[in-house]
């Protein structure tokens, strides 16, 4: 077949195809890189009926028909690092490479240069054919390849990029892991396996080679270490996965609704343990769980795969649909409200789909940059009902003692002091020591415990039941001021740095101490207080901190009273029932929810 042939064939294929306006469109897009994804198609189209090679067109045609939007985060410092990557990781693998190739796109100081350089101007014809032959030969050759449908392969085997990294120059042939697990299974003939038995296979054959560049590599022209985090790790095996054959995605929690942060996760498309109990799902509650997919728009809602969920309508007020078309439903995350979905009015009314159960929303549009209240806050219960929350004239006075749920792994902190006890003696030994006070029950704020001591001693110490996290243990004398001592520590506790954070003056660090701790004033002493706190996440009532209640109308949110905490509990007055309400430090801290009051007891959202 003569180029021209091939040019004509070409043509008559891509009208033929399902979609052909996207081709189209993309071919439009590329300008003057047409020629080299034209070169591509006309590279794979022949005029046999062969499946094979009609499977490979189909794949050029599902890279270039979503192209566009992919592309590598380029400028900046992009270049000497690239460069000085390669030169100090001459023997990196491809995969790993790629992955330390995007960490200065998620560092504000070095992105802020960047812009994205799109495949679709950029990619070239001969790199695109070699990594899709690649791809077809896994395809022909590799039986879990084979049996994938076409529409998975080419979704999550298929795609040349995970995110926005800068393309591998000249791929190593040598890490397509197919054709090493495939040895593998080849060898052990009778080896019945899964994707995910597949995955432990690649793993073998991996050991512990790329962990050295996993844990706390150093980055040159960043000058700085770095761990791989969750997104980096998600990077990682997708782009392991898929060089084996293995398909595989990206999901994710852009918010989450009921703290702060967001998460990553990769999936394995592998049709008999599909989902189910996810364990990066088995805790907080998700408003919304997206895929990142190469084929357009992106991203996938997939919250119904993983949670129960239902569908919202809200009727809008007419001002509001007299000042904007779309409307979002954000959650609560890092002390903000962050939209996550959006929705057009029709009619006055916007429509949410799939939405996560038993969160509160909070309807919200935009007039520019600005971001306005819509609506009430509402909560979506677990039985999917719509219950807006609206402040009534009836008030009430509320004391609070905590700005944070608590966990039920922060629950152990406190129940661990249990069954310990604090003991005085005048001899170095504690022979005939006496015992000062017997904890019988936990702190139920992870707040400050203090007692009272009536007698003079040298020697002071905490007994303990079993490994103990302490946050902080201060002795005060007739004054209130801090007494200065000499810690002091059994000597299975093996090194001052493991009680050393009870004395340090951060309620944030803690001992890891295995037998007592305590201290040793170098004379009796009378100690007129002892205050000590277990483990904590600091965010009970501190005294002498500023706080804030405030709660959200139609319209916004709504001051009711600021005050300064005198003890480690605090009460406001004339707090409106029904509505959502936030109580804020104004002083310091990240971790704070809002919460309604149900029958005298506190729902933190």
């Amino acid at each position: 077949m003569n180029m021209i042939q091939k040019t004509l064939l070409a043509l008559c294929l891509l009208f033929a195809s399902c979609t052909p306006s996207a081709l189209d469109k993309a071919l439009r897009l590329a300008g003057d890189n047409r020629g080299e994804l034209e070169k591509v198609l006309t590279h794979y189209a022949c005029e046999t009926d062969d499946k094979q090679t009609d499977e490979a067109y189909r794949a050029a045609v599902f890279l270039i028909e979503n192209m566009p939007g992919h592309g590598a985060l380029m400028g900046g410092c992009m270049p000497q690092y690239i460069a000085a990557v390669d030169s100090l990781y001459p023997d990196m693998p491809d995969p790993v490479r790629s992955v330390v190739y995007t960490i200065p796109h998620r560092i504000e100081e070095y992105a802020k240069d960047m812009s994205l350089q799109e495949d679709i101007h950029h990619i070239k014809a001969d790199w695109l054919i070699a990594h899709i032959d690649n791809k077809m030969q896994a395809r022909a050759e590799c039986p879990w390849v084979k049996k994938l449908p076409f529409e998975v392969f080419c979704q999550y085997v298929l795609p040349y990029r995970f995110a926005q990294e800068p393309l591998i120059a000249r791929p190593d042939s040598s890490r397509f892991w197919w054709k090493s697990i495939l040895e593998t299974v080849d060898f052990y003939s009778t080896l019945s396996y899964s994707m995910d038995e597949l995955r432990h296979i690649q793993r073998m054959h991996l050991g512990k080679s790329d962990e050295k560049y996993r844990y706390n590599i150093h980055l040159p022209v960043l000058e700085q270490k770095h761990i791989f985090d969750c997104l980096d790790d998600c990077y990682y095996n997708v782009a392991m996965l898929r060089a084996a054959g293995i398909p595989a995605c990206i999901d994710f929690v852009g918010d989450w609704p009921t703290r702060n942060g967001r998460h990553y996760w990769r999936v394995l498309m592998d049709e008999h343990y599909l989902f189910g109990e996810h364990p990066d799902m088995s805790a907080p509650r998700a408003a919304k769980v997206f895929r990142w997919t190469f084929s357009q728009p992106m991203v996938l809602d997939v919250t119904d795969k993983y949670i129960d969920v239902a569908n919202v309508s809200l009727k809008l007020d007419k001002k509001i649909c007299r000042s904007t078309d779309e409307i979002y439903l954000a959650v609560f995350n890092t002390l903000q409200w962050k939209p996550i979905v959006k929705s057009h009015l029709v009619n006055g009314r916007a429509r949410f789909d799939k939405m996560g159960k038993d969160i509160v929303y909070l309807p919200v549009y935009f007039r520019g940059e600005e971001m306005l209240q819509a609506d009430y806050p509402f909560l979506l219960d677990a039985q999917g009902c719509v219950k807006k929350l609206i402040p009534v004239d009836s008030t009430h006075s509320l004391t609070l003692y905590r700005k944070y749920p608590i966990t039920l792994a922060k629950l152990s902190w406190s129940e661990k002091i249990v069954g310990c006890h604090i003991e005085a003696s005048n001899h170095a030994d504690f022979s005939h020591a006496d015992t000062i006070h017997n904890i019988t029950a936990p702190n139920a704020h992870l707040t400050w415990t203090e007692i009272r001591p009536e007698k003079s001693y040298r020697y002071w110490r905490f007994v303990i039941k079993e490994r103990l996290n302490l946050g902080e243990m201060i002795f005060l004398d007739e004054q209130g001021n801090y007494l200065n001592s000499e810690l002091i520590f059994h000597p299975s506790n093996k090194a001052e740095k493991m009680t050393k954070p009870a004395t340090d003056g951060d309620v944030l660090t803690y001992t890891n101490a295995q037998e007592w701790i305590g201290m040793d004033f170098g004379k009796p002493t009378l100690v007129s207080a002892i205050r000590f706190i277990t483990r904590t996440d600091d965010n009970g009532i501190n005294p002498g901190q500023t706080y804030e209640l405030s709660y959200w109308t139609q319209h916004g949110e709504q001051v009711i009273e600021q005050k300064v905490a005198t003890a480690d509990s605090i009460c406001f007055h004339g707090v409106p029932r029904g509505a959502l309400l936030w109580l804020k430090n104004l002083e310091t801290g990240l971790e704070e929810r809002p919460f309604i009051v149900d029958e005298n007891r506190i729902l933190y959202y």
